[in-house]
């Protein structure tokens, strides 16, 4: 089951890395300035030039600049020079650059900025504002988050959850998950969402489908918690231990820049198991 979700994950995100940076510059073709940027885009855009052009080297960030100059409604080159920021923390620099490079093409970036201002900046009222105009304006699915980790709509879930509206919380991601097959973390977030409602065996039900699709310390320590407010002493140990194994073996959740909504620590199992 994890080669299967690693290799569907991996897919996911070949194609988020490739959908904002592979161009078909004859989609242009009609406009001769943009063309022409698509072209010095394709020839200076990180993934696909020389090495000078790393992502967030001066070289590459000149190279945007050359082209919003050329053309100041390459939505693109903001969306590219963007990155380094968003990755370094500094939103100052960041969030100018990608309003434009939405306010230019909002079909390819509403769903990049919700994802970013969720995962970034807990920016919950914002992302949850994108990701309905979003909604708007895109007649199929709206897709995942920049680094497919999340769906858009389990998103819009963990934003009702973070401004407090619980139920509406639990409503959008149990829709979602009873319509779509794949998710990382999405039963994992929706088992929390019960416990905190005190509906502990939906919540034990969505732990174990987690655990059958991917099994980390955080799906171990929450059903640990839920049988231990049954009073299942028993079951609550075993998962605590098991929840315990897996965070030394670094199976949580983890990825570099982000924090996850929910993501659990060795002191909060060590705090679960010395009570016990």
């Amino acid at each position: 089951m994890k080669e299967m979700l690693l290799f569907l994950y991996m897919s996911l995100l070949t194609v988020v890395n490739s959908f904002a940076q592979q161009l078909n510059c004859s989609y242009y073709v009609n406009d001769s300035t943009m063309y022409r940027a698509c072209q010095i885009y394709m020839d200076k855009c990180y993934t696909t030039a020389p090495k000078i052009y790393f992502q967030g080297s001066r070289a590459s960030q000149l190279a945007m600049d050359s082209i919003i100059e050329i053309c100041p409604y390459f939505s693109h080159a903001y969306y590219t020079k963007s990155i380094p920021y968003l990755k370094r923390g500094d939103f100052v620099h960041w969030k100018p650059l990608i309003d434009k490079a939405v306010m230019y093409d909002s079909i390819s970036y509403l769903g990049y900025r919700a994802g970013a201002r969720f995962m970034f900046l807990r920016d919950y009222e914002g992302a949850l504002l994108d990701i309905t105009r979003f909604e708007r304006l895109q007649n199929s699915d709206i897709g995942y988050t920049y680094n497919g980790d999340y769906h858009l709509k389990e998103i819009k879930a963990l934003c009702y959850k973070a401004m407090g509206d619980q139920r509406k919380a639990i409503e959008t991601l149990d829709s979602y998950l009873t319509t779509h097959s794949y998710s990382l973390f999405g039963h994992y977030h929706l088992g929390i969402l019960y416990l905190n409602n005190k509906e502990t065996e939906k919540a034990i039900l969505s732990f174990k489908k987690q655990l059958e699709i991917f099994d980390f310390a955080g799906a171990y320590y929450y059903l640990a918690r839920t049988y231990k407010l049954l009073g299942n002493r028993d079951l609550s140990g075993k998962c605590f231990s098991i929840a315990l194994q897996e965070y030394k073996n670094n199976n949580t959740m983890s990825r570099d820049f982000v924090y996850y909504p929910d993501k659990i620590y060795l002191h909060d199992i060590n705090i679960e198991v010395s009570d016990d």
